[in-house]
């Protein structure tokens, strides 16, 4: 009886540990660990329909020449640049997507006036 306990409870155990991982692979990339755009933006989409979310910050942030960097300096990252578009949401922009395109297109912005640099808008 005590084995059969033990037992139960190492499978239990070991079923959560790879619920846990599927739910990993299920949301983040594999390679960077960074969350996927599909998870982000449910995350998103939960948070904005909050009613005490009234003021949110929403930014995107990409590595200015990130295959130069890679290609000369390898693994060293004190080189990095980032561009980053930030949104202000106010609770007028209820659709997420609307949300992640402005941002988007702020963090291009940025791109174009040659990176390095943060770009700051209201919804």
């Amino acid at each position: 009886m005590q084995r059969e306990r033990i037992a139960s409870f190492l499978l239990f155990n070991k079923y959560k540990e790879n619920q846990r991982e599927l739910r990993v692979q299920a949301n983040f990339d594999h390679l960077s660990g960074v969350m996927l755009r599909s998870t982000f933006m449910d995350l998103l989409q939960k948070a904005i329909e909050q009613p005490e979310c009234t003021d949110l910050f929403i930014g995107l942030v990409d590595i200015d020449y990130l295959k130069q960097i890679n290609d000369n300096y390898g693994q060293r990252l004190s080189q990095l640049r980032f561009s980053c578009g930030v949104i202000h949401y106010l609770n007028n922009l209820p659709n997420v997507d609307q949300l992640y395109q402005k941002a988007d297109q702020l963090m291009y912005e940025v791109k174009k006036q040659g990176g390095g640099n943060v770009l700051l808008a209201r919804s």
